[in-house]
């Protein structure tokens, strides 16, 4: 105010008498008289809070939506989403590998549903923890199955390999679930794709 004599869109919390916190924005200016000696200040104060809670809803929604495309996609994917880039890459050659827990739905018409997640989520758990350990891209479960893929988002050379090793880790891992577990499980099948 002394440098320039005005202040514009100044935004303060002020705490009320009653408790409540409102948000503000002032205007204000000098008014000085003819030698520059302050007279008085005046300007106009308005009640933001509606548009200040928008706004944080707005944040917080933005924050929701981030949160669910991490959930859904690949982190590299999503950031170039969110500046607006085209995301469709092509690649030459990759493994997609498509696996089905054999025997498994009559296994579920045996079992009470909340038993049945938990084992799922034990089994997926350790899948998604086998194609950490093989650098492998999961895609998605539906149902009882699994789907993951080597050679993208990352290209890489060895993409079947890893692919055949995760197979494997996984048949290793049923059949730790069915020992453990006495469930009838196996396991079912993995595949290369060329694109070119």
């Amino acid at each position: 105010m002394q440098r320039y004599g005005t202040v514009s869109d100044f935004e303060s919390q002020v705490y009320c008498k009653d408790g409540s916190i409102i948000w503000i924005s002032e205007d204000a200016r000098t008014v000085k008289d003819a030698n520059g000696t302050l007279l008085y200040y005046e300007g106009s104060v308005k009640d933001v809070s509606e548009r200040r809670q928008a706004e944080e809803e707005l944040r917080r929604a933005r924050r929701d939506t981030e949160q669910l495309l991490l959930n859904i996609l690949p982190q590299r994917i999503a950031e170039r989403l969110k500046r607006g880039q085209v995301i469709a890459d092509h690649f030459a050659e990759v493994t997609i590998l498509f696996a089905d827990i054999v025997n498994f739905t009559p296994y579920s018409a045996q079992v009470p549903p909340v038993q049945l997640v938990r084992l799922l989520n034990q089994i997926f758990s350790t899948f998604d923890q086998l194609v950490e350990q093989y650098r492998l891209e999961k895609v998605k479960t539906v149902g009882d199955a699994y789907i993951a893929v080597g050679g993208l988002p990352q290209r890489r050379d060895n993409h079947a390999e890893a692919i055949a090793d995760l197979a494997l880790a996984m048949q290793q891992a049923i059949a730790h679930f069915t020992a453990t577990q006495a469930t009838p499980f196996a396991f079912a099948s993995a595949s290369t794709l060329d694109l070119s």
